[in-house]
């Protein structure tokens, strides 16, 4: 008993952060949505969690506090606060309510906070390995679960995987992140083949899900996972394309077109471009590329709209229907990331926005050139689900997403911390070196 006492001392961060990875991508989905044991709410357990997870790490920098700052704030955390500042401007000038500003905050803020969290835990490099291969494990247990969901249920639009209803947009945003992993982990650090046979089966959830933007993101997400010395991987790339055209020509010739809940088919192209342009009548609903021109029109018909929009909150869709913004069911269901933002902080927000998200790429990218083994893996994972982060932005509001924005700050956590430990030890060699 002491020794299992010892042991969860001695890994506690590790066994509270993967408690919550796990409870996230399978137990909330699988509870409250394929099993329905428990209600929809119990999502939030993941927000008390992160709540607890944060009161944890003032804790132990505190007991931990030596000649270092107190606690470590990523200098690209100042440009969200510069971002956040000004949606609360937003939604003073346009007199918000209060409730709304603070769930629409929640919902922005919550994994962001969760990312910083994590830096502060100081993780090392070996309880990063273990985690990553573990979000890794997560993402491949897709696999299975959508393949059963689409055979038992044939219900294409709501195969989720361990993912709760709805959660087909995030799962392409997924799949296409584990693509870079495996590739990364196979070029960068173990070249091992099954790395890339595991590639054409993240296709699966995005088929038996039918996600639209999926025909766009997986083979993008390959091609900038070898885009790095791209001359030295371009055989190893063809190769993975020719893997899985085989793998996808196969699964067509063996399972059948079957109904879904919503489409009348379903395929790999399917509807791929249904209602992404089309403005729809009912309530002026705009197709998701129209979106941002709608915004605009909306922007530009409201005295100084350009500079404030119509506040922070306005597109907010609440649980509680006496809290759901004004233009929130005007605006639904078909919007993304640069209208809403467009919408609810004018120029100022969408302009802080793509500089926040610009700043991360360009982070990403310089790491990606410099480091080696997992940690250049891990970089050029966080550089793709920024850029991944970028295109979503056009098809959905990528800020909000459960389950991609819970794993991009995420990884982000384990970038950033990646590199402190590194900083850290260059410093401990050049003092050991002088002395």
């Amino acid at each position: 008993m002491k020794l299992i006492f010892q042991f969860i001392k001695r890994n506690a961060k590790f066994i509270i952060i993967s408690f919550i990875i796990v409870y996230h991508f399978v137990l909330s989905g699988l509870l409250t949505h394929t099993f329905k044991l428990l209600p929809h709410e119990f999502r939030w357990l993941t927000d008390v969690a992160i709540l607890l997870l944060f009161v944890y790490s003032l804790v132990y920098r505190f007991y931990h506090r030596n000649r270092e700052k107190f606690y470590t704030i990523p200098k690209v955390f100042y440009l969200i606060t510069i971002f956040f500042a000004w949606c609360f401007i937003t939604a003073v000038v346009n007199s918000i309510n209060f409730f709304i500003v603070l769930l629409q905050f929640r919902d922005y803020a919550r994994f962001i906070v969760f990312a910083l969290v994590v830096v502060n835990l100081k993780l090392s490099d070996k309880d990063i390995k273990l985690l990553m291969f573990l979000i890794l494990g997560i993402l491949l247990l897709q696999v299975p679960v959508t393949a059963i969901q689409c055979s038992y249920l044939t219900l294409g639009d709501w195969c989720v995987g361990t993912l709760s209803k709805g959660g087909t947009t995030d799962m392409v945003f997924l799949c296409c992140i584990a693509v870079s992993l495996v590739i990364s982990l196979y070029v960068y650090n173990k070249k091992k083949l099954l790395l890339l046979i595991l590639v054409p089966f993240f296709s699966l959830p995005i088929i038996f899900g039918n996600i639209q933007m999926g025909i766009f993101l997986y083979p993008y997400s390959i091609i900038l996972a070898f885009l790095y010395n791209f001359k030295h991987n371009i055989k190893l790339m063809l190769l993975v394309f020719a893997m899985v055209f085989v793998f996808i020509t196969t699964l067509f010739c063996v399972i059948p077109p079957f109904r879904s809940t919503v489409k009348k088919y379903v395929s790999l192209l399917g509807v791929a471009t249904q209602n992404q342009f089309i403005r729809k009548a009912e309530g002026n609903a705009p197709g998701r590329m129209v979106a941002p021109i709608v915004a605009l029109e909306w922007i530009s018909e409201k005295d100084k709209g350009w500079l404030f929009g119509y506040g922070f909150g306005i597109t907010k869709e609440s649980y509680w229907r006496q809290t759901t913004g004004e233009y929130a069911h005007k605006y639904a269901p078909r919007t993304n990331q640069i209208a809403t933002t467009l919408m609810e902080t004018g120029f100022p927000g969408i302009m802080l926005y793509f500089l926040l998200l610009g700043s991360l790429f360009v982070g990403g990218n310089k790491s990606v050139k410099k480091l080696q083994k997992l940690p250049k893996s891990i970089a050029l994972t966080f550089t793709c689900a920024v850029s991944l982060m970028i295109i979503g932005s056009i098809y959905t509001n990528i800020l909000t997403s459960y389950y991609f924005g819970f794993l991009f700050w995420l990884i982000f956590a384990f970038f950033y911390t990646i590199n402190l430990n590194i900083a850290c030890e260059k410093d401990r060699t050049t003092v050991s070196t002088k002395h």
